[in-house]
This record gives structure tokens, sequence and C-alpha cells, in this order.
């Protein structure tokens, strides 16, 4: 075991030192505690972790991280950083609540100094409301002080409609005029299980350095009007577009309900820049000093302007669904109906399309929940800043981005969980394929390089094709794509089938009907029956100066090559291609002449024939 020199024994140690020899005895200790804290890394220990996180350099060891750290924007109402991994999923999360503000993901009151007690009593009684069990969690040190924690195993949604076991360990602590929550949620299989989480969590370590002191992003500015009013209003109204959804009823002709937000609160409410089908994105954000002022909705009443409010106004006005009871956690799994498909983040081939409700935070005690505005992910299901949203209660601006990897959303306040789908319909089979016929073996295409083509369907995102070898028996191409054509780089000589489907994220449209090719054997023979010439020079006398040259086909051949050289000048004459077999040369009179010719395809070409000579009158 290694011993490390706490803060306490480096100041006695100095102090027993004369002045001239404080500085030496300084380096000392620090590189002491440099070479101990290397020997508890070759020891197994992760390296730390550092990321800026409210405008504070922050430090996480004694954990591994296995996947990249999403750290909130500036301004943001959800100051985070989480690291999430799945199957098992496991997630790491350090949310920042300066102090005056309530996080709107979270169950916790609005964070003020002292307010520690207040913040595991909130944590723990919402645990005990999920039915979660409370467990055995180690103290771990906090920016330097040993901090107790909680630790409850619960069933939730965490990757799917399918309830799993999270061990979810919280530790609270105030630090820089913040409070902060550091939560570990992992997937395990059972009590035991759970119990051993814990254990691991031991050597578990938040650090800052001085900008622990810095100010928060969320200052005094954030709570102002962050956005004017609409360009393009008519009578405090925003111009209606084609496509646009109508206004709320319950808004009584006002823009984000500001006559009624204003007899309640006395505050102006106001669009925050974020729009999708003319569903704006209000405020102001519910900050600390903010009012909570409650809207008639159809269905469950709802808090303007809570991210929750904007979701469900768009389910509303979009596809008449009455609000319900969920947190922005819970907007995918508490979804009654059967109108929307529950689309579980990374399912393969299935990415969020505009206008899918998003939720996050699974393991939070609230969440968040978005709109998306548009999608561009390509067949690749990878892509950075690709899917836009709009949200309230969240970005100053009512809007963000999110990436995809691999089919599994990235980025935002916290994880994505999944989203709720219209599904559209199932595109319309693809017509005219090409190249390739009904019946077996089909023609020989001119290249081992098959250009296979297709003609778009309507309402298809992507195109799913194969290519069968029907030498093998193998599926030697089984892909997809968003264009209508695609190059299938073959065997040569080999009989092949193929076909195509059109795809959205609703499904596929049926397969076309097979068609069948054959690609070219590798390299066709040499030609044969080459005239006019014999082998040896300088060759007979022709009787024009025009000569056809001619030689037999060549099986597989596609075109040929052949070349005539003026042995007089040494010049090469003729160096040209030809379908044919054979080709008229204008040549000069009373010039010996050498000749040859190979037969070629898109595979190569063969040896060229022996040359022949010859002369003209």
């Amino acid at each position: 075991m290694v011993t490390i020199l706490g803060n306490n024994s480096k100041e006695k140690l100095l102090m027993k030192c004369p002045p001239t020899r404080r500085h030496i005895v300084s380096i000392l200790v620090m590189l002491y505690g440099f070479l101990a804290l290397s020997s508890l890394s070759a020891q197994g220990f992760p390296p730390q972790t550092e990321f800026k996180l409210d405008s504070v350099n922050v430090g996480l060891a004694g954990i591994r991280i296995d996947s990249k750290i999403h750290t909130s924007s500036a301004g943001d109402l959800a100051q985070v950083a989480y690291f999430v991994s799945a199957r098992p999923y496991r997630e790491i999360s350090i949310i920042v609540v300066p102090f005056g503000f309530k996080p709107g993901a979270e169950v916790v009151p609005v964070a003020a100094p002292g307010a520690t007690g207040d913040y595991e009593e909130a944590l723990r009684a919402f645990r005990e409301s999920q039915g979660g069990i409370a467990q055995y969690a180690p103290v771990v040190k906090i920016f330097g002080r040993k901090t107790v924690g909680m630790s409850h195993l619960v069933s939730l949604p965490i990757d799917g409609p399918k309830p799993k076991l999270v061990s979810i360990t919280e530790w609270v602590a105030e630090a820089g005029d913040r409070m902060w929550i550091l939560r570990v949620s992992q997937e395990v299989s059972d009590l035991e299980a759970g119990e051993k989480a814990g254990d691991a969590l031991a050597d578990l370590t938040l650090t800052a350095d001085r900008t622990l002191r810095n100010r928060s992003t969320l200052d005094t500015r954030s709570r102002a009007r962050i956005a004017p009013a609409a360009p393009g209003t008519e009578g405090g109204l925003p111009s209606k577009a084609v496509g646009d959804l109508p206004l709320p009823a319950w808004w009584n002709g006002s823009d984000c309900d500001n006559n009624h937000f204003q007899a309640v609160s006395g505050q102006s409410s106001f669009r925050l820049g974020g729009v999708y089908r003319g569903v704006p994105a209000c405020g102001p954000r519910p900050l600390a000093g903010g009012a909570d002022v409650v809207a008639s909705f159809p269905g469950v009443d709802q808090y303007e302007w809570e991210c929750v409010e904007l979701a469900k106004r768009y389910l509303y006005l979009a596809y008449g669904i009455d609000a319900y009871s969920a947190n922005g956690k819970d907007m995918v799994q508490n979804y009654p109906g059967t109108l929307l498909q529950k689309v579980s983040n990374g399912t393969p081939g299935s990415a969020p399309q505009a206008g899918d409700v998003l939720s996050y935070g699974p393991a939070t005690t609230y969440g968040h929940t978005s709109v998306v505005a548009s999608s561009s992910v390509p067949s690749s299901g990878t892509c950075t800043g690709c899917i836009q949203v709009i949200e309230q209660n969240n970005s100053a601006s009512g809007q963000a981005t999110l990436s995809i990897s691999n089919w599994t959303v990235t980025g935002g306040p916290y994880p994505v969980s999944g989203w709720l789908h219209y599904p559209a319909a199932v595109p319309s089979t693809p017509g005219s394929p090409s190249p390739g016929s009904s019946g077996s073996p089909g023609p020989v295409l001119s290249s081992a390089t098959a250009q296979l083509s297709w003609g778009s369907s309507s309402g298809a995102t992507y195109y799913s094709l194969g290519v069968r070898d029907l030498t093998t028996n193998a599926l030697v191409v089984d892909t997809t794509t968003t264009g209508t054509s695609y190059a299938a780089a073959l065997s040569p000589g080999r009989p092949y089938r193929w076909n195509v489907a059109a795809c959205n994220a609703t499904g596929c449209s049926s397969y076309t009907t097979p068609l069948y090719f054959q690609t070219p054997s590798s390299v066709p023979v040499m030609p044969g029956s080459t005239s006019p010439g014999s082998t040896t020079s300088p060759g007979p006398v022709l009787a024009s100066a025009t000569v056809q040259l001619s030689w037999g086909s060549s099986s597989g051949a596609t075109y040929y090559s052949l070349g005539v050289r003026d042995l007089t000048t040494n010049a090469l004459v003729v160096d040209t291609t030809t379908s044919g077999t054979s080709y008229t040369a204008a040549l000069s009179p009373g010039r010996p002449y050498r000749w040859n010719v190979a037969a070629c395809n898109a595979t190569g070409c063969s040896s060229y024939t022996t040359p022949l000579y010859f002369q003209t009158p």
C-alpha cells in the first residue's frame, strides 16, 4: 500500500524547515505525491477524466469511462456532464445547480447554501416512490471532502419498454456557490449484483481547480428576455405558413399565451427562437424566481413553460393527442395510445425524424423532452449535428442539435432513451431495375463491376439491395443506400441474381422480381486468324495502301485493341480500339509495316497476337 502525504503533513514538514530549505522540501513532497499517484495508476486505477462544466474545470477519477463525454452548452439550464454506454446500460452524470436556480430535470428544490440535506431527502424520497430498494453506498471524495452517498435498486425502462434493474448511486455536495449531484446508474442482474456495483465505486473522486470559484454561466442575464418578437408578425402574431399547425385554442389569440401568462405572473411571455410547423418554443424559462403558470390543456393541465408543455402542445395540435401524465423522461414510456410508435434509442436502422418527440434522462428524476425539427441522418446511421430539435426550459434559444453514432442518438442535456414516431406509409416497390433478365442465366455484362440501378420510390428514405453469387449461393452484396444506383464489384465469369426494396422508418416495400445476369470471364483469349501479313519481315506487298486488317472473334471480348507501326519511321501510325473483328487502315504507299491485335473486356486484355509484316505498293 502506498501512502500519500496529506495537506496537514505537508504543512508541518514545511514549518520545521528553515526558510532557505522550504522550496527544496516542497519540490520533494510534490515529487513524492506524483510517484505515489503513478503507483496507484499502475495498480489498475483508471486515469482522471477532465472536462469543463458551467465554467469549472472538473476531474473525475476512480471509475472507468468508456464513452464520449457530453457536456451542456454555457447558459443551458441543465448544466450536466454525462457518459453513457448501452447493453448493459451504464451512465455517469455530474449535475450542477448554481445557487438561486432549480434544475428542470430534477426533483430537487432551488439551490442555496446549506441545501445539501434538502437535496438528499428529495432524491431519497423520489427513489422510494419508484419502489427503489436501498443499498450500500460508499463514501467518496468530492472536491476534497468525504461525501456520504445513497444507493437504490430501481426497475426502469432504460432502453426500451421492458423495465430493467438499475443500481442508482447518488452523492450531493455543495461547492463554488453551486449544488453538485454525482450519479452513477448501472444495469444489474439482481440484488447481489447491485450491492457489488456500489462496492466498485469506493475509489470515486470529483475534483476541481481554482475555476470552482468562477461565476456560473447561468447569471442574471439568462433571466432576461432572450429573443425579440418573431419577425414578420401581424397584429402581434407571426404570419402563418403553409403546413403550419394552428395556435392552441386556449391561447385565445395571444402568441405564447402572453395575455394569460402576464395576467397570472405579471411577466411577459415570448418566443425563444425554436419553431417547428409553426409551433414555437416559448419562455421565459422557469428559472429561480420565475412563475409556474398553469395552462388548461385538453387532458391534463400543464405548467408553462416547462419542457413537457411544448411536447404535449405539439402532440395535441399535430395528432389530437390529449395531454397525459408524464415528465420529460416519461413522454415516450407513458404514451397511452397506438397512433405513434415507441422507438428505443440505438435501434438499428432507426433515427428520429422531423415531428418525433424525444425523451431524455431515464435515470434522472424528471428528465427532459424535445420535438425534432429536422433530421438528415445518412444510411450509415452516423453523423454530427444532423438532428435539430426545439425545446423549452433548457437552452436560451429554444433549439439544439444532436448527433447520432451507429444509430444511437448522442448529445442533449441527458442521454436520449427513445422517441415517439408517427409511422408514414411503407414506400412502393421500386420500378425499372436494371441490368438483368427475369430468366437465368441472364445476359453477360460488359464489366465485372455491375452498375445496378432502379427508379425512385415516393416516401423512401433509403433502399435495401442484395446480390447473390449463384455459383457459391453466397449473398455477396447486402447493403443499403440513399441513392437509386449502386456499383457492385463482382467476380468475373460468374452468374448472379439481384433485387432491391424501398424503405423508410416504417418499413420496407416488397423486393423487386429477381434479375439474372453474368459477368464476363476474367480475360478473353487471344484472337486468331489474323490477316494480312507474314511472321517474317518485310512481308508481302499488298495490292493497296488502304489495308483491310482482320482477325477472328474471341469469347468474352467486348472490344479489340490494335496497332500498326511504320517500320521506316518507327512511328505507331494506328493505335486504336474497335468492337468489330476488322479495321481499315489508310497507310502511306511504298512503306514496310508491322501490326498485331489483342482481345479485351473490363477485366483486361489478352496477349497481343504475333506481329505480322507487310508492305504497301
